[in-house]
């Protein structure tokens, strides 16, 4: 990817920063953004210096990742059968949400 500067240029003595032209840089990223071979029909990418892992917490238990065995397990404990409402009633029922 093509990094753009600013160079000065002597004017009468004074030195004024050069711009690019608002229609190349335009061109220069739709060239790049046609350059992208992603699946889906959206992709966003960003470079950093530093990697901030994910923190995962369930019942005051961090989560490490990778998961592990030892992590699923936990949540796996945590894990319960998922409600729903009819009227003013909470519902748990297999039958009708199994997850």
């Amino acid at each position: 990817m093509e990094i753009l500067r600013a160079a000065p240029v002597a004017l009468n003595d004074v030195l004024i920063p050069t711009v690019p032209d608002p229609n190349d840089i335009k061109q220069d990223l739709c060239k790049y953004l046609d350059a992208i071979n992603a699946e889906g029909d959206f992709a966003t990418m960003k470079s950093t210096q530093m990697l901030v892992p994910p923190q995962v917490r369930i019942n005051g238990n961090e989560i490490e990742v990778p998961l592990g065995a030892k992590d699923a397990q936990k949540i796996i404990d945590a894990a319960h059968q998922a409600s729903f409402g009819r009227g003013t009633e909470t519902i748990v029922d297999a039958n009708v949400r199994n997850t």
